[in-house]
């Protein structure tokens, strides 16, 4: 019986790892397309420029809370999970000057509740503090804030709701359900 439901757990465990690689493939490869795009365009190119710094990747980030029992000689007991951050940086230049900067942003894809396009494709979480997103300027200097959008950096390509249909078809997979929101290009 235990080992058959390890088994199980060991499948479906594959083939999340799967569905996220899936994920990851889905939007560098558009993500390239996007930057070969803004190559082609020059000055054409509609949106804010900028250069990928590193690709998005989905890293597991482990949370450890640790509970003193109520008797001294029990030994302490640990909770753990591990949480799919993905996670982009690109460098942009600063709209108001001729510096740049470099943008990282995070979320647990769980939650990842709507995808939109509102010029830009953006993953949307239920709270504003969901998103984390780290700046930092020529000089060094760090912000850190969070909302509930994660951009995706695409914008250039048109009339693409297919890629909506995709992208919420890779989350239903990996037992992530997300709407599919407004498409405005």
């Amino acid at each position: 019986m235990k080992i058959t439901f390890l088994k199980i757990l060991l499948f479906f465990s594959v083939l999340g790892f799967s569905q996220q690689q899936t994920l990851i493939k889905t939007l560098n490869d558009a993500l390239k397309k996007e930057v070969e795009a803004q190559k082609k365009l020059g000055d054409d190119y509609y949106g804010t420029q900028f250069e990928v710094v590193e690709y998005y990747t989905i890293r597991d980030s482990v949370v450890r809370v640790y509970v003193q029992p109520s008797n001294p000689n029990d030994p302490t007991e640990i909770a753990e999970t591990k949480l799919p951050i993905l996670s982009v940086t690109i460098k942009k230049k600063d709209p108001y000057g001729s510096e740049y900067f470099i943008e990282k942003q995070e979320v647990d894809i769980r939650n990842i509740k709507t995808i939109i396009k509102d010029i830009n494709i953006i993953f949307e979480t239920e709270s504003d503090d969901q998103v984390h997103t780290i700046t930092t300027d020529a000089q060094g200097n760090v912000d850190y804030h969070r909302n509930d959008m994660f951009f995706l950096h695409l914008s250039h390509e048109k009339s693409n709701e297919y890629f909506q249909k995709e992208l919420a078809t890779i989350f239903k997979k990996m037992k992530i359900e997300v709407e599919k929101g407004i498409w405005a290009d």
